[in-house]
């Protein structure tokens, strides 16, 4: 398959491991992965892929399930050349899709600009919590987009305003075949403090509530209308609850823990049991927020 390719600048390998590259380590290796040096490079390989090869753009994999076969496609991963912040003018910045978010809450704490204090706790990249509209803490993404630079599968370049992206709770209008490439943001004024002592009492909320140190994937369901996924997790009585090496952590009931050698097949058999419980005993249908791909 790599014989298909010429003239790449980036790093093309195959039956890649990706089970390192995510925060729960697991989950088989990739067809193809290739990481690019940079947008031209990119373009260059989509020009040169075969219609019937599947593509899934990777992040840093903190809310990724890899099935333990892994994935049969091409896994593209942004590189530094993708991480930047560049300022427009004193409320608004440019950030590329591989900026990681504690480096975004770093920035704008510097600049005196408050809105992306709950960066801070988020574990991804910039592209990622655009697609998905990753928030915490009462905030959102989306409150802070001007707008968004993606490209499109067949190479083309298009900038999506903040409307364009469609945003709702934890999703977007940006599929899975678009790719975030950087966004413009925009935050407000604010008093350096003010926004230091606001990030420093997330922080400890987040390391009181959330096993920050174990190897999890974020928030495994998103919350339903009915309330926190969480407590209803737990008023299933599920905290603790093992199967393999997959454990509903007994700090927060909607995080899943690696604590062993835990597989794919021992994180979807965990899920699709405590969806059967809270359906069971609240007639509640948990939905996923943790992306699995195979």
């Amino acid at each position: 398959m790599i014989e298909l390719f010429s003239g790449l600048r980036g790093k093309l390998l195959a039956n890649h491991p990706l089970a390192p590259y995510t925060w729960l380590k697991v989950g088989g290796p990739a067809k193809l992965f290739f990481e690019p040096a940079d947008l031209d490079d990119l373009k260059h390989f989509l020009s040169q892929r075969p219609a019937d090869l599947r593509i899934f753009y990777m992040g840093l994999g903190s809310n990724l399930l890899i099935d333990d076969s892994g994935f049969n496609g091409v896994v593209i991963r942004l590189g530094k050349t993708f991480s930047f912040i560049n300022s427009l003018d004193d409320t608004l910045f440019e950030v590329g899709a591989f900026t990681v978010g504690v480096l975004i809450a770093k920035y704008t704490h510097e600049h005196s600009l408050t809105g992306c204090e709950f960066f801070s706790h988020l574990p991804g990249s910039l592209g990622g919590a655009i697609k998905m509209n990753a928030g915490c803490f009462g905030q959102e993404t989306k409150d802070i987009i001007e707008s968004v630079t993606v490209l499109n599968p067949d190479g083309s370049v298009r900038v999506l305003s903040n409307t364009d992206c469609q945003f709702v709770y934890r999703n977007s209008a940006i599929t899975n075949d678009i790719l975030v490439l950087s966004a413009v943001l925009k935050c407000s004024y604010g008093d350096m403090q003010e926004i230091k002592r606001m990030m420093n009492e997330q922080t400890a909320k987040r390391n009181a509530s959330q096993p920050v140190t174990a190897k999890t994937a974020g928030s495994f369901f998103k919350n339903p209308s009915e309330g926190a996924a969480a407590m209803f997790i737990d008023q299933c009585g599920l905290k603790g609850y093992t199967i393999g090496g997959a454990q509903v952590s007994l700090k927060h009931a909607n995080f899943f823990e690696n604590v062993g050698d835990a597989s794919a097949t021992d994180f979807l058999k965990l899920r699709d049991h405590v969806q059967q419980c809270v359906k069971e005993k609240f007639n509640i249908d948990l939905i996923p927020e943790v992306k699995y791909i195979k």
